[in-house]
């Protein structure tokens, strides 16, 4: 990833770009759920790189359950991965920022998608599946999106896809003048805000996909217990979670699994991460899975 960001080298860098996408679709394919996780709980990166890596995991699980073919995807995570490619300095600026931005920063932010493709250009990609899906991934069906405010049917799938999960990524996210929202409320109000604008199927196919609590969310349980929720099921709003804290508040080292499915257990509501302690260590969830090396 470092030769990818935060400043694209440009020695084969159509060829390092999909070599990381290929990285990302190994990982979903060996622990999907661990790979959700990893876009609520890790926070080591820089947020820009987060931001399109978050974006790329989001894209590949729900691209895998519309069963899309590999090599189709993978198109969709380069343009995930390079999408703000021209403006990563500034979102890691506007990650702190407290103030309004200012009339510069909104005419970069607008012209990113374009400016992010004449770049991608200039460093040899030339796929036009994966600059297209860069270019739109700001449009949306009603056309109020930027910068070609293209409607319905010429904007592409895979750019619907992108830009929807790169909303609920942003959503989730902190910033400096806020805390990021828990994922069953940043999917609420992503569908009522932004309705006109989305694909509601493809929405609808996001919260299967994801789950209303995906992996990776805080939540209380009926019982007074606080865990974190490790595993998808069938039924979106009944995950496998593991248990952090009891109800009567001590730190837990066994994690007991619950079935949220049963009464008891269910979700009674998700809550801020900030719940789980400090020194939560969340990687101990997901021991025996590969994936958890890089959560």
């Amino acid at each position: 990833a470092s030769l990818v960001f935060p400043e694209p080298v440009p020695d084969a860098f159509e060829a390092r770009v999909v070599a990381l996408a290929q990285d990302l679709q190994r990982t979903c394919e060996i622990d999907s759920d661990a790979a959700l996780a990893s876009v609520l709980l890790s926070r080591w990166l820089p947020y820009s790189v987060r931001q399109c890596c978050n974006t790329a995991v989001i894209c590949e699980v729900l691209w895998r359950q519309l069963e899309w073919p590999a090599e189709k995807r993978l198109c969709g995570l380069a343009a995930a991965l390079t999408m703000n490619l021209s403006i990563l300095r500034l979102q890691d600026a506007l990650y702190h920022q407290q103030q309004p931005l200012s009339d510069a920063q909104k005419a970069a932010i607008l012209a990113h998608p374009r400016a992010a493709v004449a770049l991608l250009e200039r460093l040899g990609v030339g796929e036009p599946v994966w600059l297209n899906a860069v270019a739109q991934h700001h449009e949306a069906l009603d056309g109020s999106g930027y910068p070609a405010r293209l409607s319905g049917d010429a904007i592409g799938t895979d750019a619907r896809v992108l830009a929807m999960a790169d909303k609920y990524c942003a959503m989730i996210a902190e910033r400096g003048y806020r805390q990021g929202q828990p994922a069953d409320a940043a999917l609420r109000q992503m569908l009522l805000s932004h309705g006109k604008g989305l694909d509601t199927e493809l929405a609808a196919r996001l919260v299967r996909a994801v789950g209303i609590y995906p992996p990776g969310s805080a939540v209380e349980l009926n019982n007074g217990e606080i865990g974190v929720v490790v595993k998808c099921t069938l039924d979106a709003r009944h995950p496998v979670v593991r248990i952090v804290i009891s109800a009567d508040g001590r730190d837990l080292r066994e994690f007991p699994e619950r079935l949220t499915s049963n009464v008891p257990f269910g979700v009674k509501a998700a809550v801020d991460r900030w719940r789980l302690g400090l020194d939560f260590d969340p990687i101990r969830l997901w021991r025996d899975s590969m994936v958890a090396k890089d959560l």
